[in-house]
């Protein structure tokens, strides 16, 4: 609906020149064409696309719908996070960043190459982290807390559920194969003697014609 009323002009504020939504009462609440070109060209790098299609083709309507999208998206989170009083400092965008290059990309070269492959700045890049953690704020606002677990209702879950934790008895089986039952008796004898894992190992590498499990016994 905003957009609808952006680009037709309807009610108050309305887009100027070079703008293409203008969401009420936000802060930064401004969407201009060379922001919505910019995330048409990361979309498009996100749908592992080469380039953006041309204006005429069907596909750029979809990236365009969802670059708009993901466009209000950030406003509303901002502008929700500023009705909340919530702010989040450089110090800690830089260490979130910090934390995303070291966990998901190994190091700053590559981070560089996702950078290069999303078609992101890297300033971009901190900006979207920093909204990341302003959501993560948000919804810590939100949403309810959930109530602990207590002892009884485990006791309760677990005696209502009893069937999926039993596991059937089972028994671990040695063998060794051989070629001839000679050898059979010969691995068998030593075994008898012996019955220790690295007896078994030892008897094993000895006669078992088993290439797969001959060398761990």
């Amino acid at each position: 609906f905003a957009i609808v009323a952006a680009a037709q002009g309807l009610g108050n504020p309305e887009p100027g020149d070079g703008e293409i939504a203008v969401v009420d009462d936000a802060p930064d609440g401004t969407i201009t064409q060379e922001q919505l070109d910019r995330a048409v060209e990361q979309t498009a790098a996100r749908q592992g696309l080469q380039e953006v299609p041309a204006t005429d083709d069907p596909q750029y309507d979809l990236l365009q719908e969802a670059a708009i999208s993901d466009l209000l998206l950030g406003i509303w989170v901002r502008g929700e996070a500023d009705e909340r009083g919530i702010e989040i400092s450089d110090r800690e965008t830089d260490e979130e960043l910090q934390t995303v290059i070291e966990q998901q990309f190994g190091d700053q070269q590559g981070f560089e190459r996702f950078l290069k492959q999303s078609s992101f700045t890297e300033e971009e890049a901190r900006e979207r982290i920093e909204l990341q953690l302003i959501s993560d704020r948000i919804q810590g606002e939100v949403l309810p807390e959930e109530p602990p677990i207590t002892d009884e209702e485990i006791e309760a879950f677990y005696d209502e559920n009893a069937a999926q934790f039993d596991q059937p008895e089972t028994r671990d089986v040695r063998q060794i194969l051989t070629r001839a039952e000679a050898e059979a008796q010969d691995a068998l004898d030593r075994l008898e003697q012996d019955d220790s894992a690295e007896s078994w190992e030892e008897v094993a590498k000895d006669v078992s014609i088993d290439e797969a499990t001959s060398s761990s016994g």
